[in-house]
C-alpha cells in the first residue's frame, strides 16, 4: 500500500509540473508576441520622426515644403531584432505608408500611414 501511495503522489506531482510547464510556455509565447508588436510599433514611430526631419530638411534645402517625395528609410533603421521596415509604394506629397514586417512571424505586419499634417495611424494584420 505504501508503494502505491508514493507512486500516486509521484504521478500527481508529475501531472502538476506538466500543467505548470504548459501554462508557462503559453505565457512566454504571449509575451513574445506582444513584445514583438511593441518593438515594431516603436521602430515605425522612430522612422516617422526621421520622416519629419526629412521634411524639415527638404524645405530648408530645396524649398520643397512638406513633401514625402524622395524619402528612403535609412539603412540603420531598415531592420532590427523585431522586423524589417519598408516604404509602401511611392511616397507622395500628401501621404506616406510604412510597413513593419515581423521577423518572429512573417505573416505579422504593422502599417503606419503619415499624412502631410503629421497625423499618424497604424493598423496591424496577422496578430492575434
Amino acid at each position: 500500500m505504501r508503494i502505491q501511495q508514493r507512486f500516486s503522489f509521484l504521478l500527481i506531482g508529475v501531472i502538476i509540473i506538466g500543467i505548470g510547464f504548459t501554462v508557462g510556455i503559453g505565457q512566454f509565447s504571449t509575451n513574445n508576441v506582444q513584445t514583438n508588436k511593441v518593438g515594431i510599433t516603436v521602430r515605425l514611430s522612430t522612422i516617422a520622426a526621421n520622416i519629419f526631419e526629412f521634411q524639415l530638411r527638404s524645405f530648408a534645402e530645396r524649398g520643397r515644403g512638406k513633401s514625402f517625395v524622395g524619402y528612403n528609410i535609412p539603412s540603420e533603421l531598415a531592420s532590427d531584432a523585431y522586423g524589417r521596415y519598408i516604404v509602401d509604394g511611392s511616397p507622395g506629397i500628401a501621404e506616406i505608408r510604412l510597413s513593419g514586417l515581423s521577423t518572429f512571424d512573417p505573416s505579422w505586419c504593422a502599417t503606419m500611414t503619415i499624412d502631410s499634417t503629421g497625423n499618424t495611424s497604424i493598423q496591424y494584420s496577422g496578430w492575434q
